[in-house]
């Protein structure tokens, strides 16, 4: 690796490196190693992609690879590989809305609870978003931008019903270290506690 990023330094500089001798490239069972685990993480994920998309749209099941995700990208350090995946799922999701509009906040949902788990929080918090907005669109609400505010257009439509989903915000936004935005959901959870045992 080392001789192919001096080539590289070289003729970035203008120097043509056939001229010079160099060692013939070597790859050691490390290097091999480490390419046989990236090709199965990422034959993992694509085929994995492949077969949740099959059985959401053919079959009714909800994806099983988010779960996975953040085990799968250890050790990988491709962005554009994340992005092609999580990507993979938003436009499906979008494609179903009309189809499937009550199951989108809840997909979106798992997924970023899942990518809560990756260094680059910002995965989550798209998901995140977008299951909020899913949300509110769902229930006849014009979604605001901000997600403090889509939470707080939440409070007026929440049901007893909505009970797992908002635990599973708060449990994301707890990861996410929203803690206002968390401090919020929960409210609304004491408040659906309270109206529970009133009713």
């Amino acid at each position: 690796m080392k001789i192919l990023q001096d080539e590289e330094a070289l003729k970035s500089a203008g120097i043509d490196s056939s001229d010079l001798a160099t060692q013939p490239y070597k790859v050691t069972a490390k290097d091999f190693e480490y390419l046989c685990q990236f090709l199965v993480k990422c034959q993992s994920l694509v085929g994995g992609w492949i077969a949740d998309i099959h059985y959401l749209i053919h079959h009714n099941v909800p994806p099983i690879l988010p779960k996975l995700i953040p085990d799968l990208m250890r050790g990988i350090d491709d962005p554009k590989l994340l992005k092609t995946i999580v990507s993979g799922y938003r436009q499906v999701y979008e494609a179903l809305e009309n189809e499937r509009p009550a199951w989108m906040p809840e997909l979106a949902l798992d997924l970023a609870d899942s990518l809560t788990a990756l260094p680059d929080k910002n995965w989550a918090r798209e998901q995140l978003d977008y299951s909020v907005k899913s949300w509110l669109r769902l229930r006849g609400i014009n979604p605001p931008n901000n997600l403090e505010q889509a939470i707080k257009a939440m409070k007026s439509v929440v049901t007893v019903a909505d009970e797992v989903y908002f635990n599973k915000l708060h449990h994301c936004l707890a990861e996410l270290e929203s803690r206002q935005l968390a401090t919020q959901v929960k409210g609304v959870l004491r408040y659906l506690v309270w109206f529970d045992r009133g009713a």
